[in-house]
């Protein structure tokens, strides 16, 4: 498994600080692709299927997947060997893993300049049947006091939240980082909402979509940091307000039933709104610049205005077309991660380690913006 490749040639992490941090947001990056690796090896997926396959009831099926969810949270199933080495291997001790259904997460410890701190990472959706059910629950729901959000990311979230909130609490107040890509990054504003509200330590979430409404996410005091990569379809949806002026022109339209559709949709929908510090990273060709770090061209912006992130938007999805495949590409967790590791190198050229700061033989081949192209490490 390679992961964490950038953190061998810089000075160690961040000190522990909220505000945002390039080294912090690569290694949520990296957090984030690993947790795609299947957690749980000893779980036999074959024999659930066969047994699903003969339950001939709902509670029947309902009552395997219960046993089988019980098993991977016990004793008997423990954490791939390979996530665990990795982890170790970069200096966090893992904790505990969560994977129930359609939800999985890692928490682990690391140390930060000296301080223990706890990181949160939650899986993002994969091509199974559960997590596009979860993604398509869209209607806005109340969830708490106050504030709607997702249905189907609150369902996803309550899945772990108990086992998640006992352990955070056996470990202290220990500052909390959280993670996600994707349906991860919804599922980890969810939880900085719901466990870590204070400002104790800080949420990075990549691609993600809109998660709840305004009022949701009022009393949140936790720097949340959304990164959004030009070009990736999955931060624009559910649509926010920008859906009223659609569904006023969906009224006038003289059929029958648009009237009663509009009023539903702006029920069930108008309110979506992003929450935290966008943090837009303009998309360009992998092609590498003076001291072999790849993305020479892109840029990271954390207050470009609408009609400049609009531009280079709509230029990333031209480069792609018509191939709708290469437009999903944009929302590649390995691409947020590459990008990041080259913008966290440039950023701190001045303090790699000696031995990685020589100029090496560049060995990357330029080619298209989609196209990746693999850094020269030190050994």
């Amino acid at each position: 498994m390679h992961y964490f490749e950038g953190l061998n040639r810089v000075p160690g992490l961040p000190n522990g600080r909220a505000a945002y941090s390039d080294r912090m947001a690569y290694v949520g990056a990296e957090l984030s692709r690993l947790v795609y690796e299947p957690f749980t090896p000893d779980a036999n997926l074959t024999a659930l299927l066969h047994r699903l396959r003969r339950a001939d009831t709902e509670s029947a099926r309902r009552q395997v997947l219960a046993e089988w969810s019980a098993r991977l949270q016990s004793n008997h199933c423990g954490l791939e060997a390979g996530i665990r080495d990795t982890l170790l291997r970069h200096h966090f001790k893992p904790i505990s893993f969560y994977d129930m259904s359609e939800t999985q997460a890692l928490l682990a410890k690391m140390d930060l300049a000296g301080q223990p701190v706890l990181v949160l990472c939650f899986r993002g959706t994969e091509m199974n049947a559960w997590d596009i059910v979860t993604d398509l629950k869209f209607s806005l729901e109340p969830y708490g006091a106050q504030g709607r959000v997702h249905r189907g990311f609150r369902e996803a979230f309550e899945r772990v939240r108990e086992r998640i909130e006992a352990d955070l609490h056996q470990h202290g107040q220990k500052p909390l980082f959280i993670f996600g890509h994707s349906l991860g990054g919804a599922l980890a504003q969810i939880c900085t909402r719901e466990l870590n509200h204070r400002g104790n330590g800080a949420t990075y979430v990549y691609g993600a979509p809109r998660t709840g409404d305004r009022a949701y996410f009022e009393k949140v005091k936790t720097p949340i940091y959304r990164l959004e990569i030009g070009g990736d379809p999955v931060p624009l949806v559910p649509f926010g307000h920008g859906l009223g002026p659609l569904l006023t022109l969906l009224r006038l339209i003289p059929l029958n039933g648009t009237l009663q559709l509009a009023r539903w949709l702006r029920r069930r929908l108008l309110g979506y709104s992003h929450t935290g510090f966008r943090v837009f990273i303009r998309h360009a060709p992998n092609v590498p610049d003076e001291h072999n770090l790849g993305f020479r061209n892109m840029q990271v912006s954390f207050s470009g205005n609408v009609f400049w992130r609009v531009q280079h938007i709509l230029r990333a999805w031209l480069s792609a077309c018509p191939n709708a495949r290469e437009i999903a590409a944009f929302h590649s967790i390995r691409l947020y991660s590459e990008m990041l590791r080259a913008h966290m190198l440039r950023r701190n050229i001045d303090d790699l380690l000696p031995e990685a700061n020589e100029k090496l033989p560049n060995r990357a081949i330029a080619r298209s913006s989609r196209t990746t192209i693999e850094e020269s490490e030190p050994a």
